[in-house]
């Protein structure tokens, strides 16, 4: 249970880091159309070109992820930012400044979720469409968020070790 509210912690921090930093630099948006939760630098921010990449990063990048396709590149504050499609999913890969791998996120949706997940959400959320499932690989852990709805509530669960919490919870617009 440490392990995972560990992460989740983390999780928070980064989403509440890149809100923050969005907020006041304006270098993230929600892309809603292309792939609903992915985060991509807005369009007034341009991709860095590879000579502004730390070569730690490119290095790690072109040994751990097979035939990336769409890699864009971007240069932030804090690090470096790489969005690409790899093996039929939306990927972010985030490296601090020495280009020393931090996470990577993934987006995609229930095809692809492992079995063991899928059985422990669906055993409890049976009832539930599961719309996408984000997950988060650091430091040799997994822990997926699992995005649901049925038709009076929209529920996001994180998985890690066969433990299951809920993250998020909100009842649709109408219902009591």
């Amino acid at each position: 249970m440490k392990k995972i509210n560990n992460v989740l912690l983390t999780g928070i921090l980064l989403a509440a880091t890149l809100i923050s930093q969005a907020q006041k630099m304006n270098t993230i948006a929600i892309d809603a159309g292309d792939f609903p939760g992915y985060f991509k630098p807005a369009e007034n921010i341009p991709e860095s070109r590879l000579n502004e990449i730390n070569i730690n990063a490119i290095r790690h990048f072109t040994l751990f992820f097979e035939n990336p396709l769409r890699v864009k590149w971007y240069k932030t504050p804090v690090g470096f930012l790489v969005y690409f499609t790899c093996e039929n999913m939306k990927k972010m890969a985030a490296y601090n400044k020495k280009g020393i791998w931090v996470h990577t996120l993934s987006y995609y949706g229930e095809y692809k979720l492992p079995g063991y997940v899928r059985h422990l959400v669906k055993s409890i959320y049976y009832d539930f469409i599961i719309n996408q499932v984000i997950q988060l690989e650091e430091d040799n852990q997994l822990v997926y968020m699992v995005q649901m709805e049925d038709p009076t509530s929209f529920i996001t669960v994180a998985v890690d070790d066969y433990e299951m919490k809920i993250v998020k919870a909100i009842k649709k617009q109408g219902e009591r």
